[in-house]
């Protein structure tokens, strides 16, 4: 008997979750995309193939028919490379799930493996560092850690985790990448979709963007005029339906037919549906390729984009955006909404939240850089666990100097900011304060013990107190720091489990045991610990 079986309706809801996590990312995704082609348009194609996908979607009841209908619909609206991909390996999921009544968690796990082999075959020259690999690393990896017992949401999890590291490792794969100082732009796409599953399981909040046709925006024939070449070809997308008219359809020969494309342009996916045929070409001679296909069929679907028209509007659009470059930026690592928003009030240009973990992608701090868009970036960690994924940032990135912070806490990143004067005009003196700042507080916090029958009290990352009560902890905290009774600064940043009348008790305490001590009481808004406390040192 299988167990941990998905019904339709959660299905479907994933599905619609990673439509709208992808929708909120596509810009982002758009601003990656310089393989194979640097046209700006990863993040639209793949969020269109999938959201008409989405609207042909009618049956409700069955997850086997629900997947095909999906797979069907993205294989007729599929757009661009990228989506094209994408399409296939949802293809591929239908069939691995084709026939089930009912669906564990190792039958989709099983048909993610369908999902990238059936992609992998559509490209028919695969390239590594691609949507392709993190497809296929992402579930490999994960395999080894799922199990009959595995949840659903555990399972979605463990494969987006392995995804993110596939993402993360394809500028070593892909040269183009590692130049342009990017991760791949397909992958990145496919991730937003696997974090949108887990963020709709968790019942988390997705921002919403209608599923509906994207309207075509206007073309601006002055990024092509008189006076260009086309450098890239033409990306050339269509459905050819097979015709007996023409030619025996029993007898077509897709492997004859593909060499042919081959022989006349690049980055070639085709492969064969019953007796549709879809094609995806750049190629600086479509004609030829329209003459060869309508000797064995006619058009369902056709698309025809001047790539290097597409190119230059994006070369154009990144030049506006590179007058606009600040010469000095700020990104810091944050715990919880409240430590987020004292950063950037702090002058931070980004704050990523890493949560209770800390855990960032690489992929996150490198959109996070772009975003900056400065000459010189200072990166505050924040935490200790950080360091390493931080460390990769400066040898993928080559699109600015990168300064690291040594900060191994929220607290001593709090310190670092408020020490020194945020100021461009000597880079040296302004690394050397904040990274002194920082040592100038000490760190400290309260959190439940792990039997969850008290609270331990942390200075230094070393335990000098534990009490049944969280501000008992707190008070015998503040007597285990050497001279406090002399400290003229202490600020704390509240977990959101602490209610306004236990931070008021907290202030009453304190202002009575240290009548000259300034206090700062925050709203952090994290889960653990209760207290996060920074006081001079």
């Amino acid at each position: 008997m299988k167990t941990n079986l998905i019904d339709v309706t959660t299905f479907l809801n994933m599905l619609n979750g990673g439509y709208q996590n992808l929708a909120q990312h596509c810009r982002e995704i758009n601003y990656l995309n310089v393989f194979p082609v640097p046209d700006g348009d990863t993040g639209s194609n793949m969020k269109v193939t999938i959201g008409r996908g989405l609207k042909a979607v009618e049956e409700k009841n069955s997850v086997s028919i629900l997947m095909q209908e999906l797979a069907h619909g993205m294989l007729f609206s599929a757009r661009g490379n990228s989506g094209v991909l994408l399409s296939q390996y949802f293809r591929g999921i239908a069939l691995g799930l084709d026939g089930l009544e009912e669906v564990s968690v190792m039958d989709f796990a099983s048909s993610l493996v369908r999902g990238y082999e059936v992609a992998y075959e559509a490209a028919v020259a695969p390239v590594e560092g691609t949507i392709l690999t993190v497809a296929r690393e992402g579930i490999e990896n994960a395999l080894p850690l799922i199990n009959e017992d595995t949840s659903l949401l555990d399972m979605v999890s463990t494969v987006s985790k392995k995804m993110r590291a596939s993402l993360d490792n394809t500028p070593n794969l892909l040269p183009v990448l590692k130049e342009a100082g990017v991760i791949d732009s397909g992958g990145k796409g496919l991730l937003s979709i696997f974090e949108g599953f887990e963020m709709a399981l968790r019942g988390e909040d997705i921002a919403t963007a209608k599923i509906e046709e994207d309207e075509p925006k206007p073309i601006d024939c002055s990024f092509f005029d008189e006076n260009s070449s086309l450098e890239y070809g033409y990306c050339t997308e269509f459905l050819l339906q097979l015709l007996k008219a023409k030619a025996p359809v029993e007898s077509f020969d897709i492997d004859s037919f593909i060499e042919f494309l081959q022989s006349h342009g690049d980055s070639v996916v085709c492969f064969q549906n019953g007796t549709i045929v879809k094609v995806h070409i750049h190629t600086k001679k479509p004609y030829k390729v329209m003459e060869f296909a309508q000797r064995y069929g006619e058009f369902v679907t056709f698309k025809m984009d001047n790539m290097s028209l597409q190119h230059n509007e994006v070369v154009s659009l990144r030049e506006s955006q590179e007058k606009k470059r600040k010469k000095v930026g700020f990104i810091a690592f944050a715990k919880g909404e409240g430590t987020t928003k004292i950063f950037k009030e702090l002058g931070c240009d980004v704050v990523l939240d890493g949560g209770d973990d800390m855990s960032i992608a690489v992929s996150e701090i490198l959109s996070a850089i772009n975003k900056t868009n400065a000459d010189d970036i200072f990166l505050l960690p924040n935490d200790n666990n950080l360091a390493l994924t931080v460390n990769q940032v400066s040898l993928l990135c080559n699109t600015c100097n990168i300064h690291l912070v040594q900060t191994r806490s929220v607290q001593e990143g709090y310190f670092a900011l408020s020490s020194v004067l945020m100021t461009e005009e000597n880079l040296a003196l302004l690394e050397e304060g904040l990274n002194k700042g920082k040592d100038l507080v000490y760190t400290a916090n309260i959190k439940k013990s792990k039997d969850m029958h008290g609270f331990s009290a942390n200075l230094n990352w070393n335990q000098v107190a534990f009490s049944t009560s969280r501000i008992e902890a707190f008070l015998s905290l503040l007597k285990a720091i050497p001279e406090m009774e002399e400290k003229e600064f202490m600020f704390v940043f509240c977990g959101k489990d602490v209610g306004e009348e236990e931070k008021e008790e907290l202030r009453s305490k304190v202002e009575e045991s240290y009548p000259f001590l300034e206090l700062g009481l925050f709203s952090g808004g994290q889960n653990g610990p209760d207290y996060m406390v920074g006081v001079e040192a």
